[in-house]
């Protein structure tokens, strides 16, 4: 079976799901979930994906409302998280580096570049030439970091337009950034911030001039408060930053298609245990999860 075979719809999920009591589930947003967890879960449970956060809320609340026990619902944390959005909810996991505020991540992609994941894929891009940067363990620490404070600045913005949003007030939100948008965000050579670079290219994807100003103080308030964690960060952005750095790194152009790919095969073995939803993805597989969790 494909991994794409998986996928189905709502309804049928939780009619199986409500169906087979002792048959236990896991239910997640996307391929890159079910291409992760299924090493690890492998035939403790059966993964079902649905095709992005809300269903996956959306099926958790059904199933809830049945009485059913026989399952997870595992879903990212986004920025919801720092707009105090998020609400804890029986039998529902969210993707997260560590049980400790500083620490947590708030989606699988972040998660996987906050482990050493991220070491394997630095080797299987740069490989020797690591040595000119002082070797593999250096250069991941410094590309890691890189990558928190520049997409923490970044997921400041989003998060900014967002609560805006949220407040049902019209604003469009911050589409993906392209390779030549990473390159303006930060210095070609140092990997390290462009603040000027940051407010052109957030001031041209917010594409409102006059709440531009509103949106630039939020960001700015909510970098205080949370950017010197990992809250900020989305996986996607830092995947795509990743690339760009490796591109001017090696001379090429190295897609963030590949180096996600590259990120969820080194994701394997003890690195699951290291997560915060990887033990509670085990006990629930090994049936210790409480029956209210």
């Amino acid at each position: 079976m494909s991994l794409r075979q998986t996928a189905q719809r709502l309804e049928d999920v939780t009619a199986t799901v409500a169906m087979t009591p002792n048959q236990r589930y896991v239910l997640v947003e996307g391929e890159s979930e079910l291409k992760v967890l299924r090493p690890h879960v492998g035939g403790r449970a059966i993964i079902r994906e649905l095709k992005g956060r809300p269903k996956v809320e959306e099926a958790r609340r059904i199933l809830d409302g049945r009485g059913a026990q026989n399952f997870v619902a595992l879903v990212d944390a986004d920025l919801d998280q720092v707009l105090g959005l998020n609400r804890e909810a029986s039998r529902l996991v969210y993707v997260s580096l560590s049980g400790a505020n500083g620490d947590s991540t708030i989606d699988l992609e972040s998660t996987l570049l906050r482990s050493r994941a991220l070491q394997a894929v630095c080797e299987q891009f740069v490989g020797k030439r690591l040595l000119d940067f002082g070797g593999p363990v250096r250069f991941t620490d410094s590309i890691r970091e890189q990558l928190r404070v520049v997409t923490s600045e970044v997921g400041a913005y989003r998060a900014a337009v967002k609560s805006i949003f949220t407040e049902g007030r019209s604003i469009q939100p911050i589409g993906e950034l392209s390779a030549d948008d990473w390159a303006a965000v930060v210095h070609p050579h140092s990997g390290e911030l462009n603040r000027p670079g940051l407010e052109r290219q957030m001031h041209e994807k917010v594409r409102n001039v006059e709440k531009f100003p509103e949106v630039k103080q939020r960001a700015r308030d909510l970098w205080q408060g949370h950017g010197h964690g990992w809250l900020l960060c989305r996986g996607h952005d830092m995947t795509a930053l990743l690339a760009t750095r490796l591109s001017h790194i090696l001379g090429g152009f190295i897609k963030r298609s590949e180096v996600e790919e590259s990120l969820y095969d080194s994701y394997h073995g003890s690195l699951f245990k290291e997560t915060a939803f990887g033990p509670k993805l085990n006990d629930f597989c090994d049936g210790r999860m409480a029956a209210h969790a």
